[in-house]
């Protein structure tokens, strides 16, 4: 493999490693009451929080305006390690 791409695979394995352990769960949805809407407008009115459990102190590490969204990021630490399990093992069966 070229050196760019060992040195992409080895950020994202440290990304991996430095992230909150999971698993991770989303739920939802939330619905913001009308204040909280006026102070943050941006913000979806309906969202979903992802946390490392169902109920986590403190609540959520993301939140999402979609449920496909969240549940992409909950399940992101896991298919990352799966997928580089799998680079790792195709790299060495090419050697």
């Amino acid at each position: 493999m070229d050196p760019d791409t060992m040195n992409r695979l080895d950020a994202i394995r440290r990304r991996l490693r430095r992230a909150k352990k999971g698993p991770w769960f989303f739920g939802g949805p939330v619905r913001r009451d009308a204040r909280a809407v006026k102070e943050h407008p941006s913000m979806p009115r309906r969202y979903w929080e992802i946390g490392r459990a169902p109920i986590d102190i403190p609540p959520a590490i993301a939140c999402a305006g979609k449920k496909a969204d969240a549940d992409l990021i909950a399940n992101a630490p896991e298919d990352i390690a799966f997928l580089l399990d799998m680079v790792d093992r195709l790299a060495g069966s090419c050697r």
